[in-house]
């Protein structure tokens, strides 16, 4: 059995870690200690931009993978096309590449990640990660949109030596 699947990996060609991405956005800023520079990058692999997979990633200084995130790269698209535009493929991906492009704005990043004086919410974050972030005034945020609502924020837990999401909503 172990055979079969192995070659059904081989001959689909999947999980090919030199498989080039379609259309990508890397950059190098303080996200898991204000001091240092890491990588964060989001990728579209698969056969066509509207088909395929995003894949955002975060690497620390030192090339440890701190967060990793996978998903359709039609999420991507959300509400921002409507009508017909939401069936030209053409204006899909630009639309795509129009987010892979503002994904890591300034904007979507904020230090503290918690202040002092935000409120909890108990529907879109879970107390523990909340608390080991926003104890930390030193942490970065990050701010990301996926999907129609999925709007998500993370920050690099000193304490957890991990990535959280201490926020996400609808």
């Amino acid at each position: 059995m172990y055979i079969l699947a192995l070659l059904i990996v081989i001959l689909t060609g999947c999980n090919q870690p030199n498989r080039e991405p379609l259309y990508e956005n890397v950059i190098k800023r303080p996200f898991s200690d204000p001091a240092c520079k890491d990588e964060l990058s989001i990728k579209v692999f698969g056969e066509s931009l509207v088909g395929g997979t995003v894949v955002i990633l975060i690497s620390s200084s030192d090339g440890r993978i701190i967060y990793k995130q996978e998903h359709p790269a039609s999420h991507l698209i959300g509400y921002g096309l409507m009508g017909e535009e939401a069936t030209n493929i053409a204006r899909m991906e630009e639309y795509i590449t129009k987010r892979v492009d503002e994904f890591f704005i300034d904007d979507h990043f904020s230090n503290p990640a918690i202040s002092l004086d935000e409120t909890f919410d108990n529907d879109y974050s879970e107390l523990e990660s909340w608390n080991s972030i926003q104890s930390d005034q030193t942490a970065i945020g990050f701010y990301y949109l996926i999907g129609e609502e999925a709007g998500c924020r993370i920050a690099y837990s000193k304490k957890e030596q991990q990535t959280l999401t201490y926020f996400c909503c609808c």
